[in-house]
């Protein structure tokens, strides 16, 4: 696993899995506030270099929501803590997961990350992501920010585990 350390703001079911959902995809923000408060609960101190890198948004997706939630997310989790916030990654390939198996996820995750942006490797990065469900774009995230050479690489999601009636990360 190419993480020191992986924090989880919690389960998505019951109301965490509806802040999610109006957040993502409906951009209701003070949604936004209560998952980033609830995962700056878990994550503890962490040094004040930690850089914040958000998982990078299909850009259609940006588009047609009308916010990069992941974006916002590690901007207000940067603030509240002193940290920098910088958007190292970007994607590479626009490919949607939804409905794809693990097997499938895996192979899109390896094809659709770059590093955009020299990393300083005395620094801590914490990698963000909202969903949780195979784990394959924050495992390659995190291995293409190792190999650009982060030597302390985190990982921060929202919520873990996939939706029942279908999978929506």
């Amino acid at each position: 696993m190419p993480f020191d350390a992986l924090f989880v703001g919690g389960w998505r079911e019951g109301v965490l899995a509806q802040l999610v959902k109006e957040y993502k995809y409906q951009a209701v923000r003070a949604a936004g506030e209560m998952l980033v408060e609830i995962l700056d609960k878990v994550i503890p101190e962490l040094p004040v270099d930690t850089i914040v890198v958000p998982l990078p948004t299909i850009g259609r997706h940006v588009r047609e929501r009308g916010l990069d939630h992941t974006l916002l997310s590690a901007k207000k989790l940067a603030r509240r803590r002193g940290w920098k916030c910088q958007p190292i990654l970007r994607r590479a390939e626009d490919t949607v997961q939804v409905g794809t198996k693990a097997s499938e996820r895996q192979e899109q995750a390896k094809r659709a990350y770059e590093v955009a942006r020299m990393v300083d490797n005395e620094a801590n990065y914490l990698l963000l992501d909202d969903v949780w469900t195979t784990g394959a774009s924050m495992l390659v995230a995190g291995e293409k920010l190792r190999q650009a050479g982060a030597k302390s690489v985190m990982g921060a999601v929202l919520v873990v585990g996939r939706d029942q009636q279908k999978s929506t990360d």
